[in-house]
């Protein structure tokens, strides 16, 4: 089998015809001192071959997604071709993590390749016994946050036992807590203590009692990672009061209020609603809906929409409430 050459630029003019064969034609946008320590890893073009048909035949991933993963992690080159065919089929056969899933976490954690299945078994198995998560809910989780499978077993119980105790105290059962780390996984990269911190944020923030904000948790676990005490949440608490006219404890009603975008959804819907003579007191069940249902519960196409929107951000409250400039003028309006 034909060996890569030593010298810098042969390296990288040998490895960039090695990945073009699989029609890798943006090659070149890797570093070319990344893939010279590739080339001096002895690898052949044969086993270059091999290691990019594991990607593409098991895991489904296309060009870009493989370059990106090269330039991320090049010693993905002197791996077995073996070893990322059964971690690739880990990933999409028992996680059962789509194609479209699996290449985006592994242009992000693309050492899991690298590891052996029986130990990604172990640590799946201790997530799911410490959790007691259904097979569906844990895929969606690590889908969510990869790097829980680099935690240790042992890492693991410690981590699932904190977050059942934390949670038992806030009344939520076992069941509450699967169902909320399946639809926030950064709860469990999070240590307890900031959750609680920003559970007290949250109900002194909106003046609601422990108990208001534990219930909204339950349901809209987003809370819990996202903290409240911040400028941006604060603008969206004072147009809850000055434009929509409601109380800061109304969010107990939609929960979906603190985890939407102020200048992109909040404010431009609201004023929307206004301009079509439709009651502001709607706008928060309107938040839940995507844009095209939002915009044929208005009765207008997404194109009037947004041609009324680009008038409106030239506007006064378009400017106040309307885009990252309004934001940014109200933070340094505070300092």
């Amino acid at each position: 089998m034909r060996r890569p050459p030593v010298d810098s630029d042969e390296a990288l003019s040998w490895l960039d015809k090695a990945v073009r064969k699989r029609e890798l034609a943006a090659a070149k946008q890797l570093d070319s001192g990344a893939l010279h320590m590739a080339a001096l890893t002895g690898i052949s073009t044969a086993q270059v071959q091999q290691l990019l048909d594991a990607l593409s035949d098991v895991i489904g991933m296309q060009p870009a997604d493989m370059v990106a993963m090269l330039r991320k992690w090049p010693r993905y080159l002197a791996c077995e071709p073996a070893q990322p065919r059964s971690a690739g089929r880990f990933l999409r056969e028992e996680l059962g993590l789509t194609a479209k899933t699996a290449a985006s976490l592994l242009r992000k954690t693309p050492w899991l390749l690298a590891m052996e299945v029986d130990i990604l078994q172990q640590r799946r198995s201790a997530w799911q016994r410490g959790l007691g998560l259904s097979d569906a809910q844990l895929a969606k989780i690590i889908g969510g946050q990869m790097r829980l499978m680099s935690y240790t077993v042992m890492g693991i119980e410690e981590q699932a036992a904190a977050m059942l105790a934390w949670c038992h105290a806030r009344g939520w059962t076992a069941g509450d807590v699967a169902k909320m780390v399946s639809a926030q996984p950064m709860l469990l990269a999070s240590d307890c203590s900031t959750l609680q911190t920003n559970l007290d944020r949250f109900a002194d923030i909106c003046g609601l009692s422990q108990e208001q904000a534990a219930a909204i948790c339950r349901t809209w676990p987003t809370v819990l990672t996202n903290n409240m005490a911040t400028p941006g949440n604060e603008r969206k608490l004072d147009f809850l009061q000055r434009v929509i006219g409601r109380p800061r404890a109304d969010v107990v009603q939609f929960p979906v209020y603190v985890s939407q975008s102020l200048e992109n959804v909040i404010a431009p819907r609201t004023y929307f609603m206004r301009a079509r003579g439709r009651e502001l007191s709607r706008t928060l069940s309107y938040l839940r809906e995507s844009h095209p249902v939002f915009c044929k519960r208005c009765g207008c196409t997404e194109a009037e929409f947004g041609e009324w929107l680009a008038a409106w951000r030239q506007t006064p409250e378009g400017r106040q409430w309307g885009g990252k400039a309004a934001a940014a003028t109200a933070e340094s309006r505070r300092q």
